[in-house]
């Protein structure tokens, strides 16, 4: 098959490109410049594939309002341009902070790209908190960079289940999907390991693998941690970890959508 991929050098998007590749598939990678989500998509990147997945986000967008504009309209001319092209398989790469009444700016606008993947019949498969790559990417690999300083901080005592996914799991199940559609049609699914976490144990867990100490933490009471972090970001600072995120972690989602069938705990390794 010939696989567009947005987002294809990213986290998620480079171990499927390898997996697709692997599998002897053709992947096209929608990638800058030639295409930047939000900004107009020509119909002709598309054409002659059989599939997409989308991977991008604009992180870079702050707010409801920019996140609505990059994001949720950048798919929509994204699929706009992907139906005139005539590719019938969509996969879409959302989060677990997606649910309904979900009060993460970030968890809303992945909610909202679904609604518009499932008017085209495709899936959306919702990643817990990615971990494994080698390159140190994405939130876990921020999370190990900070737990280098003297002491981090800990929001509400740590008490907030995350459910783990290896970014390998994800991108195998990812594949499967995009080409065997008929099964997947319209669905969204959790993808990760079906046992939370807590992220204080998350966090000590990666301070003795990198660090070879237990975790250093700060108790803060989350009330208080939203203030400064609401404050930085009121002056124009952009945090590594947002208020946003802060508002995701403590509003979760408390039942996931795993499927049954899926047998999410073979498909997902435990996190260790």
């Amino acid at each position: 098959m010939r696989i567009a991929v947005t987002g294809a050098t990213g986290l998620v998007g480079s171990h499927l490109t390898a997996e697709l590749n692997a599998r002897g598939h053709e992947v096209v990678a929608l990638t800058r410049p030639r295409f930047v989500l939000g900004q107009p998509v020509a119909a002709s990147l598309l054409r002659g594939c059989d599939a997409l997945v989308h991977c991008a986000y604009d992180f870079q967008a702050f707010g409801w309002d920019e996140v609505r504009r990059s994001n949720v309209d950048g798919t929509a001319a994204l699929l706009a341009a992907a139906a005139q092209a005539g590719v019938s398989r969509l996969a879409f790469v959302s989060t677990l902070s997606a649910f309904e009444g979900c009060r993460s700016v970030y968890g809303r606008g992945k909610l909202a790209v679904e609604a518009l993947v499932r008017e085209t019949g495709g899936v959306s498969l919702r990643p817990g908190l990615i971990y494994g790559d080698a390159q140190g990417r994405g939130m876990v690999g921020a999370l190990t960079r900070a737990l280098k300083a003297p002491v981090v901080p800990l929001f509400g005592n740590g008490q907030f289940p995350f459910y783990l996914c290896h970014v390998q799991d994800l991108a195998r199940l990812l594949a499967d999907v995009v080409v065997q559609p008929e099964s997947w049609r319209g669905r969204v699914v959790a993808a990760a390991h079906p046992k939370p976490v807590l992220f204080r144990d998350l966090l000590n867990q990666l301070s003795q693998r990198e660090l070879g100490r237990p975790l250093r933490a700060l108790p803060v009471p989350v009330g208080l941690g939203m203030l400064l972090l609401k404050t930085a970001e009121g002056l124009g600072l952009r945090p590594g970890f947002r208020s946003d995120s802060l508002v995701g972690m403590v509003h979760f989602d408390p039942a996931p959508p795993f499927s049954p069938e899926l047998a999410t705990e073979r498909q997902f390794r435990a996190f260790s």
